[in-house]
């Protein structure tokens, strides 16, 4: 499934995950789109906005799973980022 876009606010960014499958709020993210997501909340927090990551993928207990690795990625106790 393609990346979509997040949101940029003046503070602020993020994006709300339902999931890499077909069927909204299933499915366990790849590891390659959870590094683009990284990517993409290390860039915002470069430009010195708060991020913010919410995962809805709940089956199985994916979007647990991937919030936590999302957020080793992005090194969230150093730099402001919440995986959600």
């Amino acid at each position: 499934m393609p990346m979509r876009a997040g949101i940029v606010l003046l503070g602020f960014a993020g994006g709300r995950l339902h999931g890499p499958a077909e069927k909204k709020y299933e499915g366990d993210y790849p590891i390659e789109t959870l590094h683009a997501w990284a990517e993409r909340a290390r860039s915002w927090l470069r430009q010195g906005k708060e991020v913010y990551i919410y995962f809805d993928n709940d089956q199985a207990g994916y979007a647990v799973k991937n919030a936590i690795t999302l957020r080793a990625m992005t090194a969230v106790e150093k730099s402001g980022a919440h995986a959600l």
